[in-house]
């Protein structure tokens, strides 16, 4: 659950890896850098390597990218579209099921605090993806502002990138 969170990031001398580390590494010969505690590829190697290449060619044909350092997360129950309508200034009721929107986490002064995407699985269930530099406070923000009194049947459940990539096309 939310309240071990902690424990799913990096200290600050260890690296993390997602699913597909070994895949970028060792299968297309990638180059690794460091980005938000994450060993993560920045260019590849091989004649189609290159960043003039890759550019190249996710413009003329589409490129995938492994974006699973990011913050997953899964709110459930009754009162989550409540919940997410409270915490964003979207209208999640309002999302067809596996419709996914943009929007803004809000901070208690009306602020901004961060960007996620929502996408509404079923009226009781949404999936959240959170930005990499930010997951932990704003998993934190989210976990402080999950009011039991305003929202009984509401449960997050935060999604290790250990157990489920994420690919962006």
């Amino acid at each position: 659950m939310l309240a071990n969170v902690s424990r799913m990031f990096a200290t600050d001398n260890q690296k993390m890896h997602t699913q597909l580390f070994h895949y970028h590494k060792d299968k297309l010969d990638a180059k690794m850098i460091d980005f938000h505690g994450y060993e993560m590829p920045v260019t590849y190697g091989g004649e189609q390597g290159g960043v003039l290449k890759e550019h190249l060619w996710t413009r003329e044909n589409c490129g995938i990218f492994d974006v699973s350092h990011m913050g997953q997360l899964h709110v459930r129950g009754k009162d989550a579209a409540k919940y997410l309508e409270f915490l964003t200034v979207v209208d999640t009721q309002a999302l067809a099921p596996g419709q996914a929107t943009l929007s803004l986490l809000m901070n208690e002064m009306g602020g901004i605090k961060d960007d996620c995407i929502i996408t509404k699985v079923s009226d009781e269930h949404f999936y959240v993806v959170l930005n990499a530099g930010c997951k932990e406070k704003d998993l934190k923000h989210m976990r402080n502002h999950l009011n039991r009194r305003k929202f009984p049947d509401c449960a997050l459940q935060y999604q290790s990138e250990t157990i489920r990539s994420l690919i962006a096309v």
